[in-house]
């Protein structure tokens, strides 16, 4: 329907509940424990766990492995380095209107280790910190394009033409529904 849906849940992935009629192009998860903010006493999981996305954006959502650095005392209380990522990168594309340019922003003011995975428009990207520091792998075949944290996923799907998403480097795919996922 040309819209993103976000559902977030406590323990693990199989917990999650979709509408038995929901079908989609793409979808992006996140299975890590929050690096950032405090979650002491917070029963909303929703000010912490990943995917993010940016108010102004109704088409962008992000997930991330690793942790900033130098998230700026803004004066707003950032719950999740990812939420303050998927900021940066929001304002970036509401800017630029372009992944390519959003990101080469995005990376010259993140300071850290990060993968990061997500959605815009009609479009998957995915990329890496300038060191390469945190994993992040491509796979895919004839009917999925898939990127993980960890290589063996891709194995495990039956994806045999895998690669490391270099140091620095984005991956950006179009989305196109080859059937429903």
């Amino acid at each position: 329907d040309n819209m993103i849906h976000i559902s977030k849940t406590k323990g693990l992935p199989k917990n999650l509940q979709f509408p038995e009629q929901e079908k989609s192009k793409a979808i992006i998860g996140s299975t890590r424990y929050p690096t950032f903010g405090s979650r002491a006493g917070k029963v909303d999981i929703n000010s912490y766990s990943q995917p993010f996305g940016y108010s102004e954006l109704p088409l962008f959502v992000l997930a991330h492995n690793g942790n900033i650095t130098n998230i700026p005392p803004t004066g707003k209380t950032y719950e999740s380095d990812a939420e303050y990522i998927a900021e940066v990168l929001g304002k970036a594309l509401h800017q630029f209107k372009d992944i390519e340019h959003a990101v080469e922003e995005t990376m010259s003011v993140l300071d850290g280790a990060y993968a990061i995975v997500g959605l815009y428009e009609d479009y998957l990207f995915g990329f890496r910190d300038p060191y390469g520091i945190r994993p992040l792998s491509f796979g895919e075949n004839q009917y999925l394009q898939v990127f993980s944290s960890e290589s063996y996923v891709l194995n495990a799907m039956g994806l045999h033409k895998t690669e490391d998403v270099k140091p620095g480097e984005l991956i950006i795919i179009e989305v196109v529904s080859n059937g429903d996922y």
